[in-house]
């Protein structure tokens, strides 16, 4: 488990960050692993900051949590910019216990490129906060979202202060 973190991600080509290794000496994942990482005492921003280029990111067996983002911020868990394109993917993941001003759990723009946000199987957004919209995931621009497997769940989110407290779509 790792506290304190701040990732940066920025290649075109994509990348794959997958926890739930017991040790190094044993590369079998069983579905109940995963590996936590937690953003709470960062230099204030998401757990994972990603702009993509391209590529696609894939984030599995993990437990993503403890951010908090000031009211202004956007992207808690999770800040995912597509540049000219790109998809987050998140299988066997939870976004859990986060906040920012937009997009508490997971914030997904595609201002600049297309971007996409897809939640594979086991894949929950539970119990995060923003203080204006999006509490749980917060999609702008040219974006889509795909929730399509069996065992995926957005809830327990909120947004006192605006819209959407699970999901919030500022459309182009």
């Amino acid at each position: 488990d790792y506290t304190g973190e701040h990732v940066f991600v920025n290649d075109a080509d994509g990348v794959i960050i997958e926890g739930g290794f017991v040790s190094c000496a044993d590369p079998a994942i069983d579905p109940a692993d995963y590996t936590t990482i937690s953003g709470a005492g960062n230099d204030g921003g998401p757990v994972f900051d990603v702009f993509s280029a391209g590529g696609d990111v894939f984030l599995g067996n993990l437990l993503i949590t403890g951010a908090n983002r000031n009211d202004d911020a956007s992207g808690g868990g999770i800040s995912f910019t597509g540049q000219v394109g790109g998809a987050l993917l998140l299988s066997n993941a939870t976004v859990s216990f986060n906040h920012a001003g937009y997009g508490g759990g997971v914030n997904i723009n595609g201002t600049a490129g297309p971007a996409a946000l897809v939640l594979e199987q086991n894949s929950l957004i539970l119990s995060n906060s923003a203080t204006t919209s999006g509490g749980g995931i917060r999609l702008e621009g040219n974006t889509n979202l795909y929730m399509l497997d069996p065992e995926t769940f957005v809830a327990f989110n909120a947004a006192p202060g605006g819209y959407g407290g699970g999901v919030e779509i500022i459309g182009p």
